[in-house]
């Protein structure tokens, strides 16, 4: 039983240079991709980076798009404008 490793077989980029009929586009595309992906499997720093920066991104999200908080003391014109609706009701019923 014999395996083959991934260092033996060829890779995508390996197969489609091969090939004549492949344009050289989609050649270099493929190439760049699977040198792209041999990094990251060399490098697992790069795929923790990724997911912590998407981590940031989506809490970074969250806390902008969240309605901001009003206090009592922040917005006068908000207890002027109740006060106003009370006074308003109360003469309404008299």
């Amino acid at each position: 039983m014999t395996s083959t490793s991934q260092a033996d077989s060829p890779n995508t980029c390996e197969i489609l240079s091969a090939n004549d009929s492949v344009g050289e586009f989609r050649r270099d595309f493929v190439c760049l991709n699977d040198s792209l992906h041999e990094s990251m499997q060399d490098n697992p720093e790069v795929i923790i980076l990724y997911v912590a920066m998407v981590i940031f991104v989506m809490v970074f999200l969250k806390l902008v798009t969240r309605n901001p908080r009003t206090s009592a003391s922040k917005s006068p014109r908000k207890d002027a404008a109740k006060d106003t609706a009370r006074d308003g009701d109360a003469e309404n019923k008299t």
